[in-house]
């Protein structure tokens, strides 16, 4: 009697070890690649950067822009959160609120830094004029 080529090994506990190592692999593959271009990572002016490790360190977010009211509409300095700024080349556009509500923008008691709440108050009076700016928004569409 010939014996057979396997005998008594299980192919599937093979074929999962080896998906298991080829997981691995690409994975250490993918990492090395990753790194590849540019390492030892480097800041604008040359120098080794902070994080050196395979993930990135965190990069800055510009979450508003501080605007300064003049005039009719009021005086000091507002936020705009970024989100519902459209910047163009000479002017920035807030299509949420008009003019006149500018005045009514929360102010932040600090020149430094926004609180939780108040960013919750900024963002909550920019996002309610989407509705609430102009009577022609909040009639029905339909009719």
């Amino acid at each position: 009697m010939v014996e057979p080529f396997f005998g008594n090994f299980d192919l599937a506990s093979l074929s999962i070890w080896l998906f298991w190592a080829f997981f691995a692999l690409l994975i250490y593959y993918l990492q090395t690649e990753n790194m590849r271009e540019g390492y030892p990572l480097e800041d604008d002016d040359g120098n080794p950067a902070a994080n050196q490790g395979p993930f990135p360190g965190p990069e800055q977010l510009v979450r508003y822009l501080e605007m300064e009211i003049q005039g009719e509409f009021g005086s000091g300095k507002r936020l705009i959160p970024m989100q519902l700024a459209r910047i163009h080349s000479d002017r920035v556009k807030v299509r949420t609120l008009y003019g006149k509500h500018f005045e009514g923008v929360p102010k932040t008691k600090s020149g430094n830094q926004v609180t939780l709440l108040e960013e919750d108050k900024i963002c909550g009076y920019f996002s309610g004029g989407v509705l609430y700016a102009d009577q022609a928004r909040q009639d029905p569409v339909l009719g």
